[in-house]
């Protein structure tokens, strides 16, 4: 577990492996409690993905916009066609560990019937699907250029475990670190 700040204070999050999962892995740890790391998790990992894709294509239309501002920037896709790579793009989600974002954290919200809260590191809390709070909130942390395995700096989803509203952390003299009521 680690801290991490955002607009309104402080969380406390449980890390994700950085294996291209990290968004569904965090939603199934929110919704599901499961282990990370376990079979059972990974199953329901995997389910979700595969459950998205169905939901989007589903409903193709309400996530084109979306899906094509994805795909554009992303130069490892191999069909030249905004179509094509719309539809490998969808393949990797629901086969393989590619990456997930915004353009599958509302389907995801939908299909689990919550809503979904995005804690930006250093930034705000962007909600996903707000008619849906009355069932519950799936919260996870979303972190800007963390490190992985390789060492090499990527975008990273966690699973927030406990919130704060005490301000950023901040460090004391002794090297040690306290939550600091923040003043306007």
């Amino acid at each position: 577990m680690e801290y991490m700040d955002y607009d309104e204070g402080v969380i406390l999050v449980r890390r994700m492996p950085g294996d291209g999962h990290c968004l569904f892995s965090a939603l199934v740890h929110q919704h599901f409690k499961s282990e990370v790391g376990s079979v059972e998790h990974y199953e329901n990992v995997r389910n979700l993905r595969r459950r998205i894709v169905e939901h989007i294509r589903s409903n193709i239309e309400n996530f084109r916009a979306s899906l094509v501002d994805t795909v554009e920037e992303m130069s490892h896709l191999r069909h030249t066609s905004v179509e094509g790579k719309i539809e490998e793009f969808l393949r990797n989600i629901a086969e393989s560990n590619e990456w997930g974002g915004q353009e599958t954290i509302a389907p995801a919200a939908t299909i689990l019937n919550r809503r979904i809260d995005v804690y930006y590191e250093n930034g705000p809390i962007i909600m996903f699907n707000r008619e849906l709070a009355a069932f519950g909130v799936l919260r996870i942390a979303y972190r800007l250029a963390t490190r992985n395995s390789r060492n090499a700096l990527r975008n990273h989803y966690d699973s927030v475990t406990q919130r704060s509203s005490t301000g950023p952390l901040q460090e004391t003299e002794e090297g040690q670190m306290r939550n600091q009521k923040t003043e306007n």
